[in-house]
């Protein structure tokens, strides 16, 4: 990731960094959450830890390579 703009063109406030942990907010449809919630309620996790999870299997899942250009 070139970390240079933010999606859809905008300019980016300041550059990712190299490593470490950044905040991502996202809008997600209601059930998702209740899902999430209850999951967390079951395996007594913190939210971010099955958010993370998640997101960490979704990026094995799909490399960057896999991914597509929008023409």
């Amino acid at each position: 990731m070139a970390g240079e703009r933010a999606p859809f063109g905008r300019p980016r406030r300041v550059p990712l960094p190299q490593q470490g942990v950044v905040r991502l907010q996202v809008q997600v449809p209601v059930q998702l959450v209740r899902g999430v919630y209850a999951q967390a309620e079951v395996e007594r996790r913190h939210l971010a830890s099955i958010v993370t999870e998640a997101l960490q299997e979704y990026a094995v899942a799909h490399p960057p390579e896999s991914w597509s250009a929008i023409d």
